[in-house]
Parts: C-alpha cells; structure tokens; sequence
C-alpha cells in the first residue's frame, strides 16, 4: 500500500511512544517494541551460552569415527539451534522492534518488523469491525501472555474479522491504547459499526 504523505508536521505522539502518522489515505501508527535492558542482558548471556554448545556440539558431529552421528546428538542440536534462533528474534524485538498498523479505505495492515525482517497481515477494512480495547485478564495471561511478553502475538487492542479477533498494540498500556483507538476511529468511523462486547 503506498501512502502519500499529507504532512508531517500532523504526526501525533502518544507519550513520546507509539507515532500516530495521518496521510491522504490514511493513517499510519507506528508502536516501537517497550524495551528491558534486563531482558537484553538475559539473552546476551543466554546467546553467549547457546553459541558455545553449538560449537562444541557440531564439533563432536564432525569428528565422529562411526559412519552415523548419535541420534540423540542430532536431535539435540536441531532443538539448541531453534532455541538459539528464537533468542536472536527476542533479543531483536527487543532491541529494535516495532508494530506498524496501516489503514486505508481499502486495507488494513499489522506487521512486526524485527530489524532483519517483518511478518504481515492484511485485512479488507471493510470487514473489520469493534475495534477495541482488550485489557489483559487471567486468560489471556494463562494462553497468550508469553507468546505476547516474546513479541510474538497479543495487545492491547483488538478488533473483530470474519467471525476471529485480531489483536496489535504489544507492550502499551490502556491509555495509550485507548488514544489510539480513538485516533483511528476519528478517521475510520466504520470500524466502529457492528460493536459488540468483549
């Protein structure tokens, strides 16, 4: 979707944190990932930990005297070298990641951008309806709060599509949420319709 921008003296601050970007076709919100030193220091040690176990172990596979490597080996390093990945996208999340939702007439878009690459939906706007607030309660903590603490899905603002809920909004805060909210449907009053409960 391109967006032409209208101007950008209109950008909106929300607490210094999530940019609220209007533009001829739409808007534009840009939510940068709430960062923790201590969890930048957890995965740092954890990587150093991780990068050691895979040397040492795809040392022992390489100097094997059988003709096959321990299936156990094998097993072990597939499952160390997904860990291991998965610690890199955290530790970039983290370090460098943000939520951009764009919003036309015609689509709405959520992607995570993780600095080396980004994961995008679209949605038909027209679709979209009962945008909301969706204040964190013991279930979602109980299914979703760690995929949510990881960056990985959840937030605080939710909305309905083809008879799902879509979520985006990772690490704000209500208020925060509910400005935006009200941002959006300033402009996109259709989001509004069709409103049910939570």
């Amino acid at each position: 979707m391109e967006y032409e921008e209208l101007e950008m003296a209109g950008a909106k601050s929300l607490k210094q944190r999530a940019v609220i970007n209007h533009y001829a076709e739409g808007i534009e919100v840009i939510i940068p990932a709430r960062k923790s030193q201590l969890v930048n220091f957890i995965l740092v040690l954890w990587m150093l930990g991780w990068a050691y176990g895979e040397v040492a172990i795809l040392g022992k596979l390489t100097n094997i005297d059988d003709n096959y490597p321990d299936a156990i080996l094998v097993f072990w390093i597939c499952g160390w070298t997904l860990g291991g990945l998965f610690a890199v996208l955290m530790w970039l999340w983290n370090t460098k990641g943000r939520e951009i939702i764009r919003i036309s007439d015609s689509e709405l878009r959520h992607s995570r951008d993780y600095v080396l690459f980004s994961r995008s939906r679209s949605y038909v706007t027209a679709l979209v309806s009962n945008l909301r607030l969706n204040p964190l309660t013991m279930t979602n903590l109980e299914l979703n709060g760690g995929m949510e603490f990881w960056g990985l899905a959840g937030g605080m603002i939710a909305f309905d599509y083809q008879q799902r809920i879509q979520k985006f909004g990772l690490g704000l805060d209500e208020a925060e949420a509910l400005d935006i909210i009200k941002v959006i449907l300033s402009r996109f009053e259709n989001l509004d319709k069709n409103a049910r409960p939570s």
